[in-house]
């Protein structure tokens, strides 16, 4: 083995597992049905769901938290769009929106984390809640995966093809 490859096996690794969270998501968007997609209930919907994966996701693949502004990609003002506004909002996100933003991340965090040397992921991290910048990453695939298990749930409930766990 070379020197890089001993160095970046953390990243390599972090990298896999957010690829397969975006193969999972991609199932997830494209296996849901208009009706399933538009779902939206009790401050709980299918496209927003879909969407948080992925913002999330990109919150925590940044080196520092400072400066993002959840929902605004989505259209969303937390501050403007008290109640209803936002509930609307949140229940229009179109298939596009999330499946474009998929793309963005995936390609330009996945060269990003493989390159990102062991002793990054070792490191503190920013955000100020987690031991190291490993343990964030391995959170935000958590996360993930806990939201894509409610995504599964409900295509199931939609009797629709369901996500395939990656």
């Amino acid at each position: 083995m070379n020197e890089k490859t001993i160095n970046n096996l953390i990243g390599e690794a972090i990298a896999s597992q957010y690829d397969k969270i975006w193969e999972m998501m991609f199932d997830a968007i494209y296996n849901a049905p208009d009706e399933l997609w538009k779902y939206f209930k009790n401050v709980w919907g299918y496209a927003w769901n879909s969407f948080h994966v992925v913002e999330a996701i990109y919150f925590f693949t940044l080196d520092d938290p400072k400066g993002m502004i959840w929902g605004e990609r989505a259209n969303i003002n937390w501050e403007k769009d008290k109640g209803i506004k936002s509930l609307e909002k949140m229940a229009k996100i179109p298939k596009v929106l999330v499946r474009e933003f998929i793309d963005e991340i995936r390609d330009s965090w996945r060269t990003k984390i493989k390159e990102k040397p062991d002793d990054y992921f070792l490191s503190k991290d920013d955000f100020g809640r987690f031991t190291s910048n490993l343990e964030r990453h391995i959170y935000s695939i958590r996360h993930a995966a806990h939201h894509i298990g409610e995504l599964n749930k409900e295509l199931r409930n939609f009797d629709a093809k369901r996500i395939t766990w990656q």
